[in-house]
C-alpha cells in the first residue's frame, strides 16, 4: 500500500459519483481536482470545495497541464444521446498519460456484458454483439494497452440515497421475475475506487456489484414498498437471459469489504 497523501488525483467527470469521491479523497487529505465541460460545471464544483478546471474531451494540450499523477474517467458513454465518440475520447487521455506517465483508472459498466447469459465475472471475454458492448470493450481496452498499472471498474447498477430503486419502474406493466438485479451502492462504489487509488501498482479489470441477485420483479416490488410507493406491475417470465455478475476475483484482490452488500436490508431501513 503507497502512502496515500503523496497520492494526487483529478477525476474527469465530477458528478454523481465523481463528486462525492473527491470528497472522500480530501477528507483523506489527498490532493484533488475535478473537471466540467462548462464553466458553470466548474463553477458548480468549487462551491463544493473542489477544486476544478474546464475540460472538453478530446483533450487539449492546455488543459493537459492541469491532471494529477491519477486519473479516474468517471464519464458516460452518451449512447443514449447519440454519441459515438466514447472509446476516442477515452484514448486522447490515454495518449496523455502515456507521455506524462499518468495512471488511470476507468469507471465501466457491467453493460459490457449485455448480451450474455449466465455468470460473468472479470475473466470472462465480452459478448461484442451490440454496439454499446463493443464501444465500452474499445475504450476498455485503451486504458489497459497504455500501462499494465492501469484499472478498470466496471460498476453494475448504481444506486444511493439519492438514486433509491423504489423509483426506478414506477411506470413498468411487467417486470421479469426470472432476471436478477446486479447493483452497487454509490458508498461501494467510491469504495472501491478509494482502494484502487491508494494501490499504484494494482492493474487490470475489476467489478464492483452487490451480493444482492434477487429476481428484479422481487426487488423492485420490496424497493417501492419500502418508500410507500405504489406498485402494479405484473411479473413476467421472460427469455430466461439471466446474468449474474460476479466479483470474488476484485474483492480477493482489493481485499474490499463491502458497506452495503445486503441490499434488502438496506432499502428496509
Amino acid at each position: 500500500m503507497s502512502n496515500v497523501n503523496n497520492v494526487s488525483v483529478t477525476i474527469i467527470g465530477c458528478g454523481w459519483l465523481g463528486a462525492p469521491l473527491a470528497q472522500a479523497l480530501k477528507s483523506q487529505q489527498m490532493g484533488v481536482n475535478g473537471t466540467s465541460r462548462s464553466d458553470t460545471g466548474v463553477a458548480k464544483l468549487e462551491r463544493q470545495g473542489i477544486d476544478a478546471f474546464e475540460c472538453q474531451l478530446p483533450l487539449t494540450e492546455q488543459a493537459q497541464m492541469q491532471f494529477n499523477d491519477t486519473i479516474v474517467i468517471a464519464i458516460t458513454p452518451g449512447l443514449k444521446r447519440g454519441k459515438k465518440d466514447y472509446a476516442d475520447n477515452i484514448l486522447s487521455v490515454c495518449d496523455m498519460a502515456k507521455k506524462t506517465e499518468k495512471r488511470i483508472i476507468l469507471v465501466s459498466s457491467t453493460g459490457v456484458f449485455e448480451n450474455h447469459i449466465g455468470d460473468v465475472d472479470e475473466q470472462t471475454a465480452p459478448d461484442l454483439s451490440s454496439e454499446k458492448a463493443t464501444l465500452l470493450n474499445q475504450a476498455e481496452q485503451h486504458v489497459l494497452n497504455a500501462s499494465e498499472y492501469n484499472a478498470v471498474l466496471r460498476l453494475s447498477g448504481l444506486i444511493g440515497e439519492d438514486r433509491h430503486p423504489g423509483n426506478f419502474l414506477r411506470k413498468a406493466q411487467t417486470i421479469s421475475a426470472t432476471q436478477a438485479i446486479n447493483l452497487i451502492h454509490q458508498q461501494d462504489a467510491i469504495g472501491l475506487l478509494l482502494k484502487l487509488i491508494e494501490s499504484p501498482k494494482l492493474g487490470g479489470i475489476f467489478h464492483g456489484v452487490s451480493h444482492c441477485h434477487l429476481s428484479k420483479y422481487e426487488f423492485y416490488k420490496m424497493a417501492a414498498q419500502s418508500i410507500g410507493r405504489q406498485f402494479n406491475a405484473l411479473p413476467n417470465n421472460d427469455d430466461g437471459k439471466n446474468r449474474i455478475v460476479m466479483d470474488a476475483i476484485t474483492r480477493d484482490r482489493l481485499n474490499y469489504s463491502y458497506q452495503v452488500d445486503d441490499l434488502v436490508h438496506w432499502i428496509n431501513n
